[in-house]
């Protein structure tokens, strides 16, 4: 095992205390797989018994292709029971092996699902998830979040690197004010845009639906908005007309899972004096890293994880395979090259 850095990442969940944790690929072939089959391996070579399954992924034919994940004895896994297209299968593995998981497909069910494996399990409650469907590890889902980064996001890992911080960034967008937050259940239920003043007291509204959101914004009497509390998510259609408009504020949406928007508008966004914040954080526990480059030469492990750490100095970051015990051989596939997890 390295000695870069303790404690483990596996020892970073267990005293979180927390149960229910989501492991979240940034792109394809991120590493989310491996880093949820090592995770599962060494809770069990601590005694303790995980549970696993999977977000939605791949998609043939209208259905969930059910993707296989390398697990150990003595994993409860959950899956679409194959006798019940509505019910969920819960068993224990009896020995190692590449076991098919075909995971909930509705957040609502994913959130049972979690509490079942919890329940089932004295190890986490692993989800195996993706960013693209990021919406299944949400604060009301999951409690806790690791995040997966590859070297091969972008053209370099020193550039993978630097995405890995603005993903970072809108996972730990800061939490809005209690009376913000109280004006966000309101509007979400009517499902209208509702502009506060710097006292935090509402003074008009506009229906989320409008065809020119950022134009009545900006006609309303009473000025621009100090805060801005969205009942839907924010994305590159809503956010690029209010830079271009130079208005600034407050935008409050539920949680980080809710923020899609391109790096260019975020950036500007906050230059500019604006802020994006959420009712519900999302509690990131650490970045796992991959040096697997599916185009040119992979990154060395160390320095990889090293230019992620030097991008978030206030972030836990690991590489699970430089974790692994020398002496264990668990057949465990770190970090293979795969198009998918």
């Amino acid at each position: 095992m390295s000695d870069y850095q303790q404690p483990l990442l596996i020892d970073r969940i267990e005293s979180s205390g927390l149960r229910r944790i989501a492991v979240v690929g940034l792109h394809e072939a991120a590493g989310a797989r491996t880093v949820v089959e090592s995770l599962a391996a060494e809770s069990v070579a601590r005694g303790r018994t995980p549970g696993v399954t999977r977000s939605p992924r791949e998609v043939a034919e209208g259905h969930q292709v059910p993707a296989r994940l390398r697990l150990p004895e003595d994993v409860v896994i959950a899956t679409r029971a194959e006798s019940s297209p509505e019910g969920w299968s819960y068993s224990r593995t009896t020995e190692e092996g590449s076991i098919p998981l075909h995971g909930p497909d509705e957040s609502g069910v994913m959130r049972e699902v979690l509490d079942e494996l919890a329940r089932l399990c004295d190890g986490p409650a692993l989800v195996d998830g993706c960013w693209e469907r990021r919406g299944f590890i949400g604060p009301r889902v999951s409690q806790g979040l690791v995040l997966a980064v590859g070297a091969g996001y972008s053209r370099t890992p020193e550039l993978s690197a630097k995405a890995a911080r603005f993903a970072v960034e809108i996972l730990r967008a800061r939490a809005s004010s209690a009376n913000a937050a109280l004006t966000w259940r309101d509007a979400s239920t009517r499902d209208v845009y509702v502009l506060l003043d710097r006292d935090g007291r509402p003074y008009s509204e506009v229906p989320s639906r409008v065809k020119d959101p950022t134009a009545r914004i900006l006609q309303i009497d009473g000025g621009p908005p100090a805060t801005l509390v969205l009942p839907g998510g924010l994305n590159d259609e809503l956010l690029a007309p209010l830079v271009r408009s130079g208005l600034r504020c407050n935008l409050v949406v539920q949680d980080p899972t809710r923020i899609n928007v391109a790096p260019v508008y975020h950036r500007a966004w906050h230059k500019g004096g604006g802020r994006i914040e959420v009712v519900e954080s999302l509690n990131l526990i650490a970045v796992a890293t991959n040096p697997i480059r599916d185009e040119g030469d992979d990154a060395d492990p160390e320095a990889f994880r090293a230019q992620v750490a030097e991008q978030l100095p206030d972030l836990a970051v690991h590489d699970v395979r430089l974790e692994a015990r020398p002496t264990e051989d668990r057949g465990w596939r770190f970090w293979r090259r795969r198009r998918s997890g």
